[in-house]
């Protein structure tokens, strides 16, 4: 089984809005799925390009535990508050 890591990339249009987002208890819903927050940063440091997004990258065990993770009711109700306050591209990469 090959660990899997989930990237979000966002563009926040409402900082209030996303404070909502952010409040929510991610750490306890990570846990439930064996996830683990790995990092976050407003202003990354760009080392070639562009990179204009707040990121933030969590790991799991699994491509399975990530997408039920991601899936799940718990974590689709708080989405919604991202969904509304920031552009979102969210991806899961395979680890080695």
């Amino acid at each position: 089984m090959s660990r899997a890591f989930v990237l979000f990339q966002l563009q926040i249009d409402d900082a209030d809005g996303y404070r909502e987002y952010e409040a929510a208890d991610h750490i306890a819903m990570l846990k439930k799925f064996d996830g683990t927050f790995i990092g976050a940063d407003a202003a990354a440091e760009v080392l070639e390009g562009q990179w204009p997004y707040r990121t933030a990258l969590v790991e799991f065990p699994s491509k399975e535990l990530a997408h039920a993770w991601f899936e799940s009711e718990e974590y689709q109700a708080v989405a919604g508050l991202r969904h509304r306050s920031a552009k979102s591209n969210v991806v899961i990469i395979s680890g080695v």
